[in-house]
């Protein structure tokens, strides 16, 4: 039988664990930079088309731009006159009543195999 004096705790046997060598980030990149040139167009096709797009139109959002050069920022005005939209509501329902259908024949495609 051994004594509590002569036990190792689990935290006591990860400190006597040799450190693990730092790694050298940017010796990785250069090893692997043919992974990275093909997959850069990818990246810049997604910031230009995708990303700058969304980012722009959530900024265009807040601000009350007609077909002038003029810009007006006027915050969430245009988020209030949406929510009074009956036009708004209307399409949110048949949105709401699409979306349960398709998740409706969905399930029964399902039951039926």
């Amino acid at each position: 039988m051994s004594t509590t004096s002569e036990m190792t705790l689990p935290s006591e046997k990860m400190r006597e664990r040799a450190p693990t060598p730092k790694r050298n980030l940017w010796k990785e990149i250069r090893t692997s930079r043919w992974a990275y040139i093909f997959i850069s167009p990818f990246f810049l096709l997604w910031l230009v088309f995708g990303l700058y797009p969304f980012l722009y139109s959530i900024i265009l959002s807040f601000t009350n731009r007609g077909s002038g050069a003029e810009v007006d920022l006027i915050g969430l005005a245009n988020y209030a006159l949406l929510l009074k939209d009956k036009v708004f509501w209307q399409s949110m329902l048949n949105g709401s009543i699409l979306f349960s259908c398709n998740r409706l024949m969905c399930g029964f495609e399902l039951i039926d195999g």
